[in-house]
């Protein structure tokens, strides 16, 4: 007899024939029997009662055997034992019959426990220096533009900013202060903004979106910006600037827009804007009147106030979140081709939009201005690498005799625009420009970005030309420094027919 099993003379009399049926069915039976075996008397009152049971039904033809009760009284004792939790202790005996497990079972199952310690153990991967660098001081990061949150340094609420001059303004830096912090559905801030060359603004804004179709927000801002580069005007001004002046600009209007399908918003703007020419700072160069003569530069001297009303329509399928700047990029505080965020990586983006200006007191300036843009962003390679366009085309329209002040001028050239030429390199009434990245993640924080910009500039519709030797070209390599999916700072290395610039810049283009 093996150890664990009863003798035949400890059963109840009324279990003997199934006694039998255990130890006489094979290795399968005693097996079963011993792996029951802590557990026999429970067993064989339940099998004793059941077998009573059976014995008590009359006999007939839906009668079963006594085999067949016993066989019945069997399964459903097992079944109980099973289900009452009996068999814990039963798996903690030794059964010598059973065969050892294969040293393939042994193999799967000491990997599934090390796949099920893993799981177990899971940490999320250890971010890098640079990723916790920039998490430390990353909180909110506008269009070129970065506002700094520094947890340890809560002074009234007010946050450091780097950048938010305009493009070629140098170094910046600044104060905000924000309201309704704890707020999502408003917002409202004021900012002081200063540089190393001079230049310094104020902006201020304030709006309500509570993630309905609506949104809408007030905006003004004043620029003094001391030296602003005159290169000429047409596709054919001089490689160096001609001359030097000094612009300070007053906004100040409001804007509303209504998603009329899902991701298409139409809305309207309105402004008034005020510009004061002067002398610029660098005495190295003379003015815009001592260089050019009479009538050849529009309004060369003029100062001019302007009634801005605007509306525009447009698709948008991109992942850029809006966070609380959405829909401001069409507010005229900022020039188009830096008001809008192109950190994307899938989707398509196309807009229309068309802004009167009209001038206000003496003089013949107003002027239409139409722009027309699309981008579109191609991920592949699991999102790893992908290809970034934008096509972007603005026309001018003055009615009868007015003009439009040269520095009110669309202009191309600098990081924003044609990489590999200077800011301001070419202006006119017209431009249209094109730029292509292919993008590259090198790690988390860091992407790799080749590209090339092709653009010109054009006084009438007629002289708008498509043919390649009509367009400047830029190209060259950059890196982006990200945290997330925004762009917090890029260097680009282009090349021109004029040579090669290298420029490191906050927020991204492409």
């Amino acid at each position: 007899m093996r150890a664990g099993e009863s003798s035949e003379e400890d059963r109840p009399a009324c279990f003997q024939p199934v006694g039998r049926v255990f130890l006489n069915g094979g290795s399968a039976s005693r097996r079963a029997h011993s792996l029951f075996a802590p557990a026999a008397p429970t067993i064989y009152t339940i099998i004793c009662t059941m077998l009573s049971y059976a014995d008590a039904l009359p006999a007939g033809p839906k009668t079963r055997g006594r085999g067949e009760r016993v066989f019945l009284a069997l399964l459903l004792a097992a079944l109980l034992a099973a289900g009452g939790g009996l068999g814990s202790s039963a798996h903690a005996q030794t059964v010598p019959d059973e065969e050892p497990p294969s040293s393939e079972d042994a193999r799967k199952e000491r990997l599934r426990q090390q796949r099920q310690e893993k799981r177990e153990n899971l940490q999320p991967p250890e971010q890098g220096f640079l990723s916790r660098s920039i998490g430390r001081v990353e909180s909110f990061i506008a269009r070129q533009q970065l506002v700094i949150n520094l947890p340890s340094i809560d002074l009234y609420g007010l946050r450091p900013v780097l950048g938010g001059l305009r493009s070629g303004a140098g170094t910046t830096g600044g104060l905000r202060m924000p309201f309704f912090r704890e707020r999502r559905d408003a917002f409202a801030y004021v900012e002081a903004l200063a540089s190393l060359k001079a230049y310094y603004g104020v902006n201020v804004a304030a709006g309500y979106d509570d993630a309905g179709p609506w949104t809408g927000y007030g905006f003004a801002r004043y620029w003094h910006m001391p030296e602003e580069d005159y290169y000429g005007i047409g596709p054919d001004a001089e490689e160096e600037p001609q001359a030097n002046y000094r612009l300070d600009e007053t906004v100040a209007g409001g804007l509303a827009g209504y998603e009329v399908l899902p991701g298409v918003l139409a809305g309207a703007h309105v402004s008034y804007q005020t510009h004061r020419y002067g002398k610029g700072q660098d005495e190295t160069y003379p003015t815009v009147e001592r260089v050019t003569l009479p009538g050849e530069v529009p309004r060369r001297k003029a100062d001019v106030d302007y009634l801005v009303p605007g509306v525009f329509v447009e698709y948008d399928t991109r992942n850029v979140p809006y966070e609380v700047a959405y829909g401001r990029r069409f507010a005229p505080t900022q020039e188009r081709l830096r008001g809008i965020s192109l950190d994307a990586t899938s989707g398509i983006y196309a807009a229309v939009e068309a802004i009167p200006h009209l001038s206000v007191g003496e003089g013949d300036y107003t002027y239409t201005r139409f722009n027309f843009e699309g981008q579109q962003y191609l991920p592949f390679r699991n999102g790893y690498q992908g290809l970034a366009l934008r096509e972007f085309l603005t026309l001018t329209s003055t009615p009868g005799d007015n003009e439009i002040p040269f520095y009110e001028m669309k202009t191309l050239g600098g990081s924003n625009t044609l990489r590999g030429f200077s800011r301001f390199r070419f202006r006119d009434r017209n431009a249209i420009l094109f730029n292509v990245e292919y993008r590259w993640k090198i790690f988390r924080p860091l992407d790799l970005a080749l590209f090339v910009d092709a653009g010109h500039v054009f006084g009438s519709i007629e002289e708008m030309a498509l043919e390649a030797d009509s367009f400047e070209l830029g190209y060259g390599i950059g890196f982006r420094f990200k945290a997330g999916q925004r762009v917090i700072g890029r260097v680009d290395v282009a090349r021109s027919r004029e040579g090669v610039s290298t420029k490191l810049e906050l927020g991204g283009l492409l």
